[in-house]
C-alpha cells in the first residue's frame, strides 16, 4: 500500500464542487430548500478551502468566483422562499460584492419588501434594473414594477 500523500488535484475537487453544486439545484428544484441551502454552504466551505490551497491555474480560480457568486445567490433565493429575510439580505450583499448584479440587487430588494423596508427595497430594484433592463427576473416581477412606479 502506499503511504505517500495524495496530491491536491485542483480540477478533480473543482469537479466535486461542480457536482455538489448541481445536487443544491435538484433540491431547489424539489422544494427543499432548507436542504439545498445547506449544501450550497457546503460548496461555500469546499470553494474557500480550494482557495487556500494555493490554487496554481487562473482559469480555476474564475470558475471559483463564478461558483461562490451562484451559491450565494442560490442561498439568498432559497431564503427569501422560506421567509428568511434578513438571510436573503445578507446573502445578496456578498453575491454583489463578488461581482454586482441585477439578480442579487432583485432578491436584496425582495427581503426588504418583504421587511416593509420599501426606500430599500425601491433602492436595490432600482440599481438592479440599471444594471440589467433585459433582466426577466427583475421584469417579471410586479412587486418590482409596481413599487418603482409608485
Amino acid at each position: 500500500m502506499d503511504s505517500k500523500p495524495k496530491m491536491f488535484d485542483e480540477i478533480e475537487f473543482l469537479k466535486l464542487i461542480e457536482s455538489k453544486k448541481a445536487e443544491g439545484v435538484d433540491l431547489f428544484k424539489q422544494q427543499r430548500y432548507k436542504d439545498s441551502s445547506n449544501i450550497f454552504y457546503d460548496v461555500l466551505i469546499d470553494i474557500e478551502y480550494m482557495r487556500d490551497k494555493n490554487i496554481k491555474y487562473e482559469t480555476s480560480i474564475i470558475k471559483l468566483d463564478e461558483l461562490d457568486l451562484a451559491c450565494r445567490l442560490n442561498i439568498s433565493q432559497c431564503s427569501l422562499l422560506i421567509g428568511e429575510y434578513d438571510l436573503a439580505i445578507n446573502e445578496g450583499l456578498k453575491a454583489n460584492k463578488i461581482k454586482e448584479s441585477s439578480k442579487a440587487h432583485y432578491r436584496i430588494g425582495q427581503g426588504h419588501l418583504n421587511k416593509k423596508n420599501y426606500q430599500r427595497a425601491i433602492s436595490h430594484f432600482k440599481q438592479g434594473i440599471e444594471l440589467s433592463v433585459d433582466s426577466n427576473e427583475i421584469n417579471s416581477s410586479k412587486n418590482s414594477n409596481y413599487i418603482i412606479s409608485k
